[in-house]
This record gives C-alpha cells, structure tokens and sequence, in this order.
C-alpha cells in the first residue's frame, strides 16, 4: 500500500522536528510527506525545509485547519500517483514506529471505511 502524510503547522516548528522524526520511524515508510505552513516563523520554516529537503513545503495564508489539511491533501495528490491512504497530522503528534503499518491493515481489513485515526495517550502536557 503507498500512503502520504500531510502535517498541517502553524508555527509549531519545534513539534514539526519530532513529527517529521516519527514519521521516518515508520516500519512502513510513506511515500511522499507534505507540510503546509501559515508562515509565522519563516526563518524556522526555511530552516525546517532545508534540513528536509525530500519533503513537499508550502507556505500560505492561514487557511485554519479544514482548509489547509485540504490544501496539503490536494498537494499530495499532485505530487504522487497511486496513493492509497492520506495520513493528515498536527506537528504535535507522536507517533509509535508501527503506527502507520496498524493503520493501513486496519483500513484495508474495511473496505467500507473512508477515515480513520489512532487513539491518543495521556500524559503529555500541552505546552503553547
């Protein structure tokens, strides 16, 4: 199965590093990831893009949530032919290295199923 995730960020620069870093963990690596910013740190996001230059960056106006996930859903789909699964993210999200391969059997387990997320652990405090 070819899947892509997408991060949605608006300034979480240091959350997006360990994003980034938990997505490269993934026993089923994905093939393509892209990240759409709302541009407000640019000196962070230029950092963040030339330390990971394989990944596909957009910078733009804040589109709130809904609108920039369709944004770096619709990049994507530009980007790569034959996707199966979106992975759509927060920068904030952790993920474990098997995240990835659990969701996609799930998924196509259920033919019928178009969405799916994992369930969230306690104990990370918020930190804005």
């Amino acid at each position: 199965m070819r899947w892509c995730a997408g991060i949605v960020n608006h300034g979480a620069y240091d959350d997006l590093e360990r994003c980034l870093a938990g997505l490269a963990r993934q026993g089923c690596p994905s093939t393509a990831i892209a990240v759409y910013d709302a541009g407000e740190g640019p000196e962070q996001f230029e950092t963040m893009r030339l330390a990971h230059p394989e990944i596909l960056v957009e910078i733009g106006a804040n589109r709130d949530y809904a609108g920039s996930a369709n944004r770096v859903v619709d990049r994507l789909l530009d980007a790569v032919e034959g996707i199966d699964f979106v992975l759509v993210l927060n920068p904030d999200v952790e993920l474990e290295a098997d995240y990835a391969r659990r969701l996609i059997e799930e998924m196509a387990n259920r033919p019928p199923v178009a969405i799916a997320t994992g369930g969230l652990l306690p104990g990370r405090a918020f930190r804005r």
